[in-house]
């Protein structure tokens, strides 16, 4: 804005009236530009660490937390394997016992069809 008014100063007395001002190009003195470019740079680089941070704590925490579904998981499925094996084992216990009565009950009649 400051730019513009002095501009339209100076060319107020040709006629020309200056509505905006684009600056398309700029040339900074050497070391002003290096200066400027480092803390670019610099910018950039703590930008990129901090990202790069960021993403290894990510990567970790989907590691740790793969690790406790797996433990966890394992865990279920061997309860649920101990479980199965109670259940069979009383199973053929049942079935067992079943048996040994049966067989009392056919040697019981075949003893009484002797007598």
């Amino acid at each position: 804005d400051t730019m513009k008014k002095s501009l339209n100063n100076q060319f107020q007395k040709l006629g020309v009236e200056i509505l905006d001002v684009l600056i398309t190009n700029v040339h900074l003195p050497g070391d002003i530009a290096v200066r400027m470019q480092d803390k670019t740079t610099y910018q950039s680089k703590n930008m990129l660490q901090q990202k790069k941070q960021a993403y290894e704590l990510l990567v970790l925490n989907n590691t740790q937390e793969t690790q406790r579904l797996l433990q966890e998981k394992e865990q279920e499925r061997m309860s649920e394997k101990e479980k199965f094996k109670k259940i069979l084992a009383e199973g053929t216990r049942a079935h067992e016992q079943t048996k040994a009565e049966t067989k009392k009950q056919i040697a019981e009649l075949q003893e009484r069809q002797r007598a």
